[in-house]
C-alpha cells in the first residue's frame, strides 16, 4: 500500500503541467534569491557598522549565515527536481542535501534559543550578561550549537536513512531506518529544550519590564526615569524582534514537523501532494522571512539598509 502511494506521488511529480512547473519554479527561485540576498545584506551591515555588533545582533548574524548556507547548499537541488520531475542526482547528493537541511534547521532553532537566553540575561541580569557574553564565548556557544545540530544527521547518514520524498521533493531522513523511538526522542528533546527556554525567557523579559515600569512610575527622579525608560524601550524593541522571529520560525516549520510525526503511524506517503508541497515551501521560506522581519522591527538595521541601497558614502 505504501509503495503504491509513493509511486502515485512520483507520477504526479513527473506529470505536472507547464503552468504548475512554472509556478513552483518561480516560488522556489524567489525564495532562494530573497534568502541569500537578504541575509547577506544583514551580515554585511552588521560587519560594516560596529555599533550594530551587540550580542543579539551577533546571534542574528549567525542565524543569517545559517540561512545563507542552507539556501546555497540545500535549495538549488530543488530547482533541478522541479525541472525534471524526479530526483536527477545520485544517493551521495541526496545524503548531502538531507544532511544540510537537517543540520541547519536544528542549528537555527538552537541559535534562537541562545539568543533568547542572552536577551533574558541582558534585561534581568545585565552584570552577569556582560561577564558571560564576550565575543570569544559567543563563538564557543555557536560552535557547540553546530556540533549538537550535526550529531543526529551523522547518525542518519551512518544508517543510510536519507531518501528522496516525491511529495516533499527533497531528501529527508526515514524514521523507519533510523528507528521510531530515536526519531521521537530527538524531536521531543529538540522541541522541549529549545521552545521551552525561548517561551520562558520571553515571559521573564516581559514581566521584568512590566515590574520595572511600575516602579518607574513612582520614581521622583525625572531625568533618571527618562534615561532608564529609553533603555527599557530599546530592550523591548529587540525582544519583540526576536519574538517575531521565533513565531515565524515556528509557523514555517510546524506543518513539516507535524506531518513527519503523524507519518510515523500512518505511513510516509499517504497525504496529497499539495499538503506535502506546502509544508516544504513553508519550511524553505523560513530562511527568507527573517530579513523582512529585521526590516520591520529593527530601526537601526532598516536605516543602514537604506543607506546601502542609496549608495551613501
Amino acid at each position: 500500500m505504501e509503495l503504491q502511494q509513493k509511486v502515485d506521488l512520483e507520477e504526479k511529480l513527473a506529470n505536472r503541467d507547464a503552468v504548475s512547473v512554472a509556478m513552483e519554479l518561480t516560488a522556489t527561485c524567489i525564495n532562494i534569491f530573497t534568502a541569500i540576498s537578504g541575509n547577506l545584506l544583514i551580515c554585511w551591515t552588521i560587519r560594516r557598522y560596529p555599533h550594530l555588533r551587540s550580542t543579539s545582533n551577533l546571534f542574528i548574524a549567525c542565524l543569517a549565515v545559517s540561512d545563507v548556507l542552507i539556501s546555497i547548499l540545500g535549495f538549488p537541488f530543488i530547482i533541478a527536481v522541479l525541472l525534471t520531475g524526479r530526483w536527477p542526482f545520485n544517493k551521495a547528493i541526496c545524503d548531502f542535501q538531507g544532511f544540510t537541511l537537517t543540520v541547519f534547521g536544528a542549528f537555527s532553532l538552537l541559535t534562537m534559543t541562545l539568543t533568547a537566553i542572552a536577551r533574558y540575561l541582558k534585561v534581568t541580569r545585565p552584570l552577569l550578561h556582560r561577564n558571560i557574553y564576550s565575543k570569544r564565548n559567543i563563538c564557543l556557544l555557536v560552535a557547540v550549537a553546530f556540533v549538537i545540530s550535526s550529531t543526529f544527521p551523522v547518525i542518519v547518514i551512518s544508517k543510510n536513512a536519507f531518501s528522496f520524498h516525491p511529495g516533499k521533493y527533497i531528501c529527508i531522513f526515514d524514521c523507519d531506518k533510523v528507528g521510531v523511538p530515536m526519531c521521537l526522542s530527538v524531536q521531543g528533546i529538540l522541541i522541549i529544550t529549545c521552545f521551552g527556554p525561548i517561551v520562558c525567557c520571553h515571559i521573564g523579559i516581559f514581566r521584568s519590564v512590566r515590574r520595572h515600569n511600575a516602579r518607574l512610575a513612582t520614581s521622583r527622579d525625572a531625568p533618571s526615569r527618562e534615561n532608564t525608560a529609553n533603555i527599557r524601550v530599546d530592550d523591548m524593541k529587540v525582544t519583540k524582534l526576536l519574538f517575531a522571529i521565533v513565531i515565524a520560525f515556528a509557523f514555517c516549520w510546524s506543518p513539516l514537523i507535524v506531518i513527519d510525526s503523524v507519518s510515523l503511524w500512518t505511513g510516509h506517503y499517504w497525504m496529497p501532494r499539495g499538503v506535502y508541497m506546502t509544508s516544504t515551501y513553508l519550511a524553505c521560506y523560513s530562511s527568507s522571512v527573517n530579513p523582512v522581519i529585521y526590516g520591520i522591527f529593527n530601526k537601526q538595521l532598516r536605516r543602514e539598509f537604506w543607506k546601502i541601497f542609496q549608495c551613501k558614502r
